[in-house]
């Protein structure tokens, strides 16, 4: 990587603040630059996958206003404290932090929840774990789409009250 996009992903996690009241991490970087600083991140890591994030149930450690870069993960590595990305019974793909792993599956829970998640993880919905951070100063309400691919940005549910 880079100097410049080392410096560039310094400067927006260092610069993160809390907003007050609301508890969503945000910084000074637009959408786009935080978008192009994943991308380069990207194209030397093509097994991880960027995510834009919905919901605040991850509150403070990220939320509306972030995007999210995950790796492909083995049940075997999955350790307590982690945050991993998986897909609910819904079908949608959620960004909760372990709580728990044991032969059953994997205990999960937003940081901002009251409740853990009633369902476990198992190897057959687990997606990857969290590798980093990007702080925005807005909220993401359209689609957005990769400039690599043109493709949509997909989304993790930082989700409260799973089912």
């Amino acid at each position: 990587m880079g100097k410049l996009s080392l410096l560039a992903l310094f400067t927006i996690l260092v610069s993160s603040t809390l907003s007050a009241g609301n508890w969503t991490p945000h910084s000074p970087a637009t959408a786009g630059f935080v978008l192009l600083q994943a991308e380069n991140i990207q194209k030397q890591n093509p097994d991880w996958s960027i995510f834009r994030v919905k919901g605040n149930s991850m509150n403070p450690f990220f939320g509306e206003q972030s995007i999210i870069m995950v790796r492909p993960l083995e049940f075997s590595e999955v350790r307590k404290n982690m945050i991993i990305l998986f897909k609910d019974s819904e079908g949608d793909l959620v960004i909760h932090k372990v709580m728990e792993v044991n032969a059953e599956g994997i205990v999960t829970k937003g940081s901002n929840n009251l409740k853990k998640d009633p369902r476990m993880v198992t190897t057959d919905n687990l997606i990857g774990g969290l590798v980093a951070t990007f702080h925005m100063n807005e909220k993401i309400e359209d689609t957005i789409y990769l400039a690599a691919t043109g493709q949509p940005l997909p989304t993790a549910y930082a989700k409260r009250g799973l089912r």
